[in-house]
């Protein structure tokens, strides 16, 4: 079970590898609330993903150490993984969409990891990965869906806590707008306090809603997305366990259409 201890130990593992960003105020994005953006742009790969690929890989045996690490990506956990693994003398191996940008790929590359460029779609890398693991006996290095990536991923949120600053009262009305369901790795947390979480999902993957309702969420047709090679054609098992929908917001474009809550025991 994932616990805050086990987020605090990511954080210490994390201090020399992963950057504490910038969070800033960003008044002209929005006249109804004090918005602030945590730059993990700026990370030291680009991306907040380095975090969880990371701490996992920090927690492998010596045994699986030994055997290497495999993942599945478009881009930015490939290029976690790939630093994570040379930086500690593993060998690794990426999956990748042969649609993922060409940035990507070499860079991760010069990361030092091998890149088998997969045809199709991040779901048929991903078999192809699951595929690969099941022949070499190496270690797979899930993007999103298992609790020491979500660690990882969740010492963002106590920079956040540690970086906003607390005389308006901001903790007992914060939201916080992750970009993605399958992105729902982040885990903002105080003591034992829950924050408010906005989804943000585009209206052209509705079957969401409807498969929430149903508990079941159906698998999605590729549809065009503005971030490149990041559409998850079935929502994460972690995901539909963490979730509680609250309401529902129809919206079109790249809007947001799902507003929901976090629920997880700590």
């Amino acid at each position: 079970m994932l616990t805050l201890d086990k987020i605090y130990h990511a954080a210490f593992v994390l201090k020399d590898v992963a950057r504490k960003t910038d969070l800033i105020e960003a008044p002209r994005l929005s006249k109804d609330c004090q918005l602030y953006l945590k730059t993990e742009n700026l990370q030291v790969t680009g991306s907040f993903k380095v975090r969880g690929a990371y701490y996992k890989i920090s927690q492998l045996s010596k045994e699986e150490s030994d055997k290497g690490v495999i993942a599945c990506s478009a881009g930015n956990h490939a290029q976690g993984v790939a630093l994570a693994a040379t930086r500690r003398g593993i060998k690794s191996i990426v999956c990748m969409p042969d649609g993922a940008p060409i940035m990507k790929v070499e860079n991760t590359k010069n990361l030092g990891a091998e890149v088998c460029l997969v045809p199709g779609t991040y779901d048929d890398a991903h078999d192809k990965a699951v595929e690969l693991q099941e022949e070499t006996g190496m270690t797979f290095i899930h993007p999103y869906d298992d609790e020491q990536v979500i660690a990882g991923q969740g010492t963002i949120g106590l920079e956040i806590l540690d970086q906003l600053p607390d005389d308006r009262g901001y903790y007992n009305n914060l939201d916080f707008v992750p970009d993605a369901w399958n992105q729902l790795d982040v885990w903002t947390v105080q003591d034992r306090m829950l924050l408010g979480i906005v989804g943000n999902q585009g209206i052209n993957v509705n079957p969401v809603l409807s498969g929430w309702l149903a508990m079941e969420i159906p698998p999605m047709p590729p549809v065009f997305k503005l971030c490149s090679n990041v559409f998850i054609l079935k929502l994460a098992d972690g995901s539909m366990a963490a979730l509680q929908l609250q309401n529902y917001q129809s919206t079109t474009g790249t809007k947001c259409c799902l507003t929901i809550n976090y629920r997880y025991p700590l």
